[in-house]
């Protein structure tokens, strides 16, 4: 591993693969551009590449996110689910960001572990 690797990546309710508001594509964060609508090459562009986030890669998310959400309809694909990481987190409570401020042991736990 190089020194400027990211050894653990985590995800918290992240827009992975897309976000559920970006079904019609009409804020800045659904850009065709650089936006979170699954169909768009932003999003194509990092998921074609796997395992480049980091040596240990997680994620940790829940089916009551209210701003990225929980599946993707145009692609039929969970939001913030990460290809080939080395563990998800599916069941996080709550919106969005009771995910961010609720899952934070969780977090520190799995970056302790390496």
């Amino acid at each position: 591993m190089c020194p400027s690797s990211v050894e653990t990546y985590i995800s918290v309710a992240g827009a992975n693969k897309a976000s559920y508001l970006c079904v019609l594509p009409i804020t800045n964060a659904c850009s065709s551009v650089n936006g979170l609508f699954c169909l768009f090459s932003f999003l194509k562009n990092i998921n074609s590449v796997q395992r480049y986030e980091g040596s240990h890669i997680y994620s940790i998310y829940g089916t009551q996110d209210d701003k990225v959400g929980y599946l993707n309809l145009p692609c039929f694909t969970k939001n913030s689910q990460i290809n080939n990481s080395d563990q998800e987190f599916s069941n996080a409570t709550g919106n969005h960001d009771a995910i961010l401020s609720g899952t934070i042991d969780l977090q520190m736990n799995l970056l302790n572990a390496h």
